[in-house]
């Protein structure tokens, strides 16, 4: 069971990026203002990431994050690993520094920023997860009736190599 503070932070979190949300319903806007929301920037990087691996996960560098998502990815099941990212940042959770990248992370570590901390999805309470995934799924809903279409069109997946700042 959630706890009334938790569910108060969890709501919270999903009212702020419904209203961070773009019109359009881009997912790479809704990282940006995100981003300039909590004054740090956010990039998006494309990955190769192993089979154990989570799709997406978050490093968090010296003054700035970064959410890195598994390179040629289904656009709406990336679009739900970069929400559920966006969901740790938002709602506060914990990370634990770690000294190397995830098991199954075959990228290179992101350097000019100096000291860099690695979190996997998997290295969340399962409380913290479950409230990640909800948040991820209405998110990505949103921004799918956002789009007048109806469809994941270029204007509002995230693309390919994506950098957002």
């Amino acid at each position: 069971m959630i706890s009334s503070a938790r569910h108060r932070a969890s709501r919270a979190a999903l009212a702020t990026a419904r209203h961070l949300l773009p019109a359009d319903g881009s997912i790479t806007g809704l990282v940006e203002a995100v981003a300039t929301h909590r004054g740090r920037p956010i990039d998006l990087l494309p990955a190769h990431l192993g089979p154990r691996s989570s799709a997406a996960f978050l490093v968090q560098g010296h003054g700035q994050d970064y959410i890195l998502y598994a390179a040629g990815a289904d656009p709406h099941e990336r679009d739900l690993a970069i929400c559920h990212q966006l969901a740790h940042l938002l709602m506060g959770h914990g990370i634990d520094p770690v000294s190397r990248p995830p098991i199954g992370a075959t990228t290179a570590t992101p350097t000019s920023s100096g000291r860099t901390r690695y979190l996997a999805v998997h290295g969340y309470g399962s409380a913290q997860e479950t409230q990640a995934a909800r948040f991820a799924r209405s998110i990505t809903a949103a921004a799918s009736a956002r789009d007048r279409r109806g469809v994941w069109t270029r204007s509002n997946r995230v693309p390919d190599g994506s950098r957002t700042s």
